[in-house]
């Protein structure tokens, strides 16, 4: 039970993380272009709403898997620099694997 607290804990920062980029990326794209794309404001507005309802629904929600609804964020990565998409690829890879691994042994259900 302990290794999946800290599963929880991990995939928070890491949605942390992701949220805060995605945000930034649209901040860059409104300075550069003075504006945003239509599906980019979705992206943005969704991936914003995605991570704030655990918060706001209360503990009991499972807020640990509504990370795959921020897949509309993925809108936003092409925009972000090379070296921050790769950073955030390994940072998913390690906390996938992680989970997926908890999660086939029996520990994360």
């Amino acid at each position: 039970m302990e290794h999946a607290q800290a599963a929880h804990h991990t995939q928070f920062w890491l949605n942390v993380f992701f949220v805060l980029l995605v945000v930034a990326t649209a901040v860059v794209q409104l300075v550069r272009h003075r504006r945003l794309e239509v599906e980019q404001w979705a992206a943005l507005i969704l991936t914003v709403g995605v991570f704030l309802t655990p918060f706001l629904a209360g503990a009991q929600m499972s807020w640990y898997r509504n990370h795959a609804q921020m897949f509309v964020a993925l809108l936003l990565v092409p925009r972000m620099p090379r070296w921050v998409q790769a950073v955030l690829l390994t940072l998913c890879a390690v906390q996938y694997a992680l989970l997926g691994a908890m999660f086939f042994s029996g520990v994360l259900v």
